[in-house]
């Protein structure tokens, strides 16, 4: 949680207007190589080799990539006097209304793909499938469409309201979501991949939204956007218990696709949209 509100606020503070929805959208490209990665190692070392050297693989990716960032990443400008957000004043403008949407929109986001692939992992890992740990570490190869989506999507949405961009993530979140209730294996993986792919350009607009939207405020409302983005992942991964005892995996994909709607129902209520002029002027440090 530390890495991401820490990159989504550089994010806003480094680049300028309608460029921030297109290097976020590159951002959270990488998050789903990471979240490719991550699986997918673990997955195959675990079977073929065991848990514990699985963890310690994942140790060294990380001290290694975190060395590269170091190397790499160049240093944000110090910030400047009176931009920070104090007393009850700033706790005022991190809920405003478009703000609080968005902390929605993050908790419906990740409570959709923790409650996706938890419980989709519990399903092809009984009959007829019966995948084992490296095939279902394997199955989030499906994250590696977003990889060419997201910064696609990203370029084109720039100069439009991220709601456009999340009803579109919304749509395809859905209908890979009633693709997964097909029996067959490969449409269930193509599902997945659009259902995944949804949720990552989902949180690509919800990130994008809060960096051109909080104005001087970007870090507290990055924290306070990850603080429902990890509530509704923990919602996600237990809430759907009581469906898929009762309904199985139906009913479970019934539950996400709920959230998802959600989701959008919430943006278009919550989100206004933000002039280029509001947008210069948050990012000098003014109220927008």
């Amino acid at each position: 949680p530390v890495v991401f509100a820490t990159s989504v606020a550089y994010i806003g503070d480094r680049w300028r207007a309608a460029t921030v929805t297109e290097i976020t959208s590159l951002y959270v490209a990488g998050t789903v190589l990471g979240g490719f990665a991550g699986r997918f190692v673990s997955g195959v070392m675990t079977q073929y080799v065991g848990w514990r050297e699985a963890f310690e693989l994942l140790a060294v990716i990380s001290l290694l990539v975190g060395l590269l960032i170091v190397w790499l990443l160049p240093a944000n400008p110090m910030a400047r006097p009176g931009v920070a957000a104090v007393g009850m004043h700033g706790v005022r403008r991190l809920l405003r209304k478009p703000l609080l949407a968005a902390y929605g929109v993050g908790f419906c986001v990740l409570f959709s793909q923790v409650a996706t692939f938890t419980y989709a992992g519990l399903y092809l890992s009984q009959a007829p499938f019966n995948l084992g740990a490296a095939a279902l570490g394997t199955l989030y190869a499906v994250f590696l469409l977003a990889l060419v989506v997201i910064p696609v999507a990203g370029r084109l949405s720039k100069s439009r309201p991220q709601s456009q961009l999340l009803t579109g993530a919304v749509a395809l979140g859905i209908c890979g979501s009633a693709l997964t209730l097909l029996p067959s294996l490969w449409l269930i993986v193509l599902g997945l991949a659009l259902s995944s792919t949804g949720v990552f350009l989902a949180q690509a607009s919800a990130n994008a939204y809060i960096a051109t939207t909080a104005g001087p405020d970007k870090s507290g409302a990055v924290g306070l956007y990850l603080t429902g983005y990890y509530l509704g992942g923990s919602a996600g991964a237990v809430a759907p218990a009581m469906l898929w005892n009762q309904w199985g995996w139906p009913g479970c994909v019934a539950l996400v696709a709920g959230f998802q709607l959600l989701s959008l129902a919430i943006a278009l209520l919550g989100w206004k949209p933000v002039k280029p002029q509001a947008l210069i002027a948050g990012q000098r440090g003014k109220p927008a």
